[in-house]
């Protein structure tokens, strides 16, 4: 299940949903360390590689509202173990979200506070859905 973030911090929930014809979407939840949900974005992707690359360009939007909002002190949760892990220094990934890693640990550099973890499906649920309905639906959410 999810769990609160430690007081005076946030955690930022991403997801996507990819698919095998190249498209999908991404969905990102920012809650507070009452629980709430403060803000959250989603986007269609289009021309990704694989479910990694999708994982990844999830992350981005992530930071993206990060800056927006000028957050601190953020632990980011993903499913995906291979990202979170290539975030945390434990493995090196090679392939087609090579690039993406790169911008990703350059925009990590500007988040102070800034700490990844793994979670469950089930404890990611709201950021899985919100990308999930975005990918039926078509449209952009900020």
């Amino acid at each position: 299940m999810w769990t609160k973030p430690n007081p005076r911090s946030y955690k930022l929930n991403i997801d996507a949903a990819f698919h095998d014809d190249g498209t999908g979407a991404v969905g990102v939840v920012l809650r507070n360390n009452s629980g709430e949900a403060i803000a959250g974005a989603a986007q269609p992707i289009y021309h990704v590689l694989d479910a990694g690359s999708t994982e990844s360009l999830a992350m981005l939007k992530g930071f993206e509202l990060l800056e927006r909002l000028g957050c601190s002190g953020v632990t980011v949760e993903s499913d995906c173990l291979d990202l979170v892990n290539a975030c945390t220094g434990v493995i090196e990934l090679f392939g087609p979200s090579s690039a993406i890693l790169v911008e990703i640990f350059a925009e990590a550099q500007h988040i102070a506070g800034i700490s990844f973890q793994h979670c469950k499906r089930d404890a990611n649920l709201v950021a899985h859905n919100l990308a999930k309905h975005l990918y039926e639906s078509k449209s952009f959410i900020f």
